[in-house]
């Protein structure tokens, strides 16, 4: 089986907000906070209940080829 690496547009990935403060447990605040990395698609169980608040744990579909130009830019305004 082989995987084209090219087709693929996004990646589903769980981020981690470790230490995040509690005026942003809510979840407008973790919305938009997901919504600067990729498309917001599911915050954990956890999360949700606000039951363990060592870290607030979230689903987001990020946009890889985006984020690597991004990265990428970076790099070059550094380099130059």
């Amino acid at each position: 089986m082989e995987i084209n690496i090219e087709a693929i547009a996004s990646l589903p990935i769980w981020i981690q907000f470790p230490e995040l403060d509690i005026k942003c447990w809510g979840l407008y605040c973790l919305s938009k906070l997901e919504s600067m990395l990729g498309i917001p698609l599911k915050t954990d169980k956890y999360t949700k209940d606000k039951v363990m608040m060592k870290y607030a744990r979230l689903l987001a579909e990020i946009l890889w080829m985006e984020i690597f130009l991004n990265i990428l830019n970076l790099l070059m305004k550094r380099i130059y």
